[in-house]
């Protein structure tokens, strides 16, 4: 079931060389009666987690200006973008992944979300 939701996801992203692992990957297993177990491994003992954390400009994804007008428009106003940076965001006020001078605040995940 995890893998088969991992291949849905990455049909959305349309990579073919991941779907094309995860499909080699899946039918391993089953030839093998292989199963995959999956475990949390904290930042500090995890060697491949540096590299994840170092996060480039072509990675910030965003709907465009005018998609957001439109969303704006029917379910708006909007005063805070939660999940942006200061490459993306829509709005002035943005809520930040990670550490920005000019977010309001840091991880929307984390915040309180009422008062």
């Amino acid at each position: 079931m995890g893998l088969f939701l991992y291949k849905e996801l990455l049909t959305i992203q349309q990579s073919t060389a991941l779907i094309e692992l995860a499909t080699q990957i899946w039918k391993g297993c089953l030839n093998t009666n292989t199963k995959i177990q999956l475990m949390y491994i904290a930042s500090q003992f995890n060697p491949a987690d540096p590299p994840s954390q170092q996060q480039h400009q072509q990675l910030e994804w965003s709907i465009s200006q005018t998609f957001f007008n439109h969303l704006n428009h029917l379910w708006g106003p909007h005063h805070l973008d939660c999940f942006a940076t200061h490459l993306n965001n829509k709005i002035p006020q943005f809520m930040s992944w990670q550490p920005n001078p000019q977010a309001v605040a840091t991880n929307s995940l984390q915040q309180t979300w009422f008062p």
